[in-house]
């Protein structure tokens, strides 16, 4: 029995982890090789240094993680605000919860392209404001990247908020019911009880959106500013050129900051189940 129980098991997990070696690890592994590879020289890593000197991949990669970490957070703090709005009855709450889900199925680039229409200079809110002596500032296109960030939180938060609402939804009521009924305000009982007892799905929904973010290519592509270019966009570019060292290099880059995020959602994930096992023994 337990022999057959290993074997289903074997059959089971093998496929899986063979197709994320084929897709992952494998191209990974070629483009890290390929990056330090010189075929005059041999083993270097002058693109690396390169790559570190340049000015414009510095930028880019700062800018990108600001970017994401902008809209992430804009797009949690409307989760969490869509996720209290759904667990009350209201009229029309059907309606409004089918409807506040329809980014999630949009395109970026179809995003981008609203954005523009919307909110440039010349587009159809600047143009509706302007009989009213109301100049729009510049939005899309900005040196902050401002328009980067509502794109991308406009398109991201429709998830977060299913996300945390899942993460709330699981919560027993009692819970919540027992610490007001010992005299907790439901301010007090939310943050006290409801937020520590969904803070892994709440951890989930924040990696998931900023590793989201940071890998979407149209949105910062069509809103954000000539320079700096999100590191994304600057990897098009070298690919573009046919400059194929930078590519690789600019490829590692970027795959070990997205490594380095999953390592932190792994180590903040022990820390919230280290926590909760404590608390459970205490």
């Amino acid at each position: 029995m337990n022999r057959t129980r290993r074997w289903v098991i074997f059959v089971s997990v093998v496929p899986a982890v063979a197709l994320l070696m084929l897709l992952f690890y494998v191209p990974l592994a070629a483009a890290l090789y390929q990056s330090v590879d010189d075929r005059r020289r041999g083993f270097t890593l002058a693109a690396y240094g390169s790559l570190l000197h340049d000015a414009s991949v510095r930028r880019g990669l700062l800018f990108s993680l600001e970017y994401a970490l902008a809209s992430t957070i804009a797009a949690f703090v409307y989760g969490m605000i869509w996720a209290a709005l759904m667990r009350r009855a209201f009229p029309g709450k059907r309606w409004f919860g089918a409807l506040s889900r329809a980014p999630i199925t949009i395109p970026g680039i179809a995003v981008a392209l609203m954005m523009l229409t919307l909110l440039e200079q010349g587009g159809f809110l600047a143009r509706s404001l302007a009989p009213l002596g109301i100049v729009l500032p510049r939005i899309v296109r900005d040196p902050d990247g401002i328009g980067t960030v509502i794109g991308l939180a406009w398109k991201e938060a429709p998830l977060m908020g299913a996300i945390v609402a899942a993460a709330f939804g699981g919560l027993k009521p009692e819970v919540v019911q027992a610490a007001r009924s010992l005299g907790a305000s439901p301010w007090r009982a939310f943050w006290l009880i409801q937020v520590p007892a969904a803070m892994p799905g709440l951890a989930a929904a924040a990696i998931l959106g900023f590793v989201r973010a940071l890998g979407a290519f149209a949105i910062p592509s069509l809103l954000g500013p000539a320079y700096p270019k999100p590191i994304l966009v600057l990897l098009y570019d070298a690919f573009e050129y046919g400059d194929w060292p930078r590519v690789y290099t600019i490829g590692i880059l970027f795959a070990s900051v997205s490594l380095f995020v999953a390592w932190l959602y792994h180590r903040v994930m022990r820390a919230i189940e280290g926590g909760d096992g404590g608390r459970a023994s205490a």
